[in-house]
Parts: C-alpha cells; sequence; structure tokens
C-alpha cells in the first residue's frame, strides 16, 4: 500500500490506519515506518540482484527507456526501463532504477541515466 499509493513510509504511524489496523485480523502485526523502509531497501536489492544475473546470460539486446514525471508530492521523478526479448520471444521490460530528478535539462538527464547504470 505505501508503495503502490506513493504514501510516507511514517503513514503507517498515522492515526487513521492505526484506527483501521485495530480492527484487522490478529495476524497482521504492526511494525514501525523504519522496519517498512528496510523491508522496500532489502525487496529491492534482492530484485536487483536477480536482474543482474539474468542480463548476464541473455543473448538478446536490452533497449532503455525513460519516464518522467511529477508524484502527487510534487518530486520529480525518473525511471529508467530496460525492455529485451527472452528466451519464449515473448517482450519484457524491468525497472533498472528510480531516481528523484531535479533538472529536466539533456545532460542532467543524461548524466543520471549513467549514475543510474552504474548504481
Amino acid at each position: 500500500m505505501t508503495v503502490i499509493d506513493e504514501l510516507p513510509f511514517k503513514f503507517i504511524e498515522h492515526k487513521g490506519f492505526q484506527e483501521f489496523m485495530s480492527v484487522a485480523p490478529p495476524k497482521l502485526k504492526m511494525v514501525s515506518h523504519t522496519t517498512v523502509a528496510k523491508d522496500c531497501s532489502q525487496v529491492f536489492v534482492h530484485e536487483r540482484t536477480k536482474l543482474q544475473k539474468l542480463f548476464s546470460t541473455l543473448c538478446s539486446r536490452i533497449c532503455l527507456t525513460i519516464d518522467i514525471w511529477t508524484s502527487i508530492q510534487n518530486a520529480s521523478y525518473l525511471c529508467l526501463i530496460a525492455h529485451f526479448i527472452y528466451d519464449s520471444w515473448q517482450l519484457h521490460k524491468r525497472i533498472l532504477n528510480f531516481c528523484h530528478i531535479s533538472c529536466y535539462k539533456g545532460n542532467d538527464i543524461d548524466k543520471l541515466i549513467e549514475t543510474c547504470l552504474f548504481d
């Protein structure tokens, strides 16, 4: 919910969410915003490792695209996406990186993409 709805990690500590969780099944345990942030980071690192292994065995070429937009919090982001054809001849796409962008100039975007690829 936090990631999909672009909510801050501290959202789980807001009164409305606390009240919602008070009527949720007892097996759903509350965690801190620090735990949510840590879990998101761990999933990202795990998925990035899997993707690096996949790309090291890939026989096809990879096409890169970017998407730039502004969130509901009025922050601008760049998303770097890889498109490739896998063994089954089906087109796949994976997000390589997602980062904050402060300037829309071509040279700045170029440097940001380069940084994203080396992360």
